[in-house]
């Protein structure tokens, strides 16, 4: 793992949707979405664990980038973009941009992306448990009904036909 450097970014231009995924040569993963992966920064980090660390060079070492820089195919219309770069130990940087999805791609980045979900652990923690039944409300809150205001039902009667006085 050490020495390894590593960066993919997912772009969508036309919906103005981007992360950055990056590891760095210490064992770091950092993640950067919008505006920041955008401009190349990154607005989260945490250090990889020695399994995941193990996992990620055994993902980047099968991958067929590593030998042979990928021929750039689609166009400027062709989304989503993926820009790599990457750096062995002691190696030359390469950059490159893979136009689409590829089966390659979609595999680092769902890696890379189970990766920083943990940037979601605290606020995930916070949040209330579900219950499978509701809870009953406390025996000292009286229960509540909603009363509807009742109006007297109208009566159909037969009119009285007028009587005229008799003298």
């Amino acid at each position: 793992m050490a020495g390894w450097r590593f960066q993919i970014a997912e772009k969508y231009p036309s919906q103005q949707r981007y992360e950055l995924f990056r590891i760095t040569p210490t064992g770091e993963i950092q993640y950067g979405g919008g505006m920041s992966a955008m401009n190349d920064y990154t607005t989260w980090e945490t250090a990889l664990t020695p399994e995941q660390a193990k996992e990620f060079v055994a993902l980047v070492s099968s991958l067929s980038w590593i030998q042979n820089v990928p021929k750039e195919k689609g166009d400027d219309k062709t989304e989503p973009v993926f820009v790599v770069k990457y750096q062995e130990y002691g190696g030359s940087e390469r950059n490159f941009a893979i136009r689409g999805r590829t089966p390659e791609t979609d595999k680092v980045v769902a890696f890379m992306k189970s990766l920083t979900q943990r940037r979601f652990q605290s606020t995930l923690q916070k949040l209330p448990e579900a219950t499978e039944k509701p809870k009953t409300p406390a025996a000292s809150a009286p229960a509540t009904t909603s009363q509807t205001p009742t109006t007297p039902a109208p009566t159909t009667s037969t009119p009285t036909p007028p009587t005229t006085p008799r003298s």
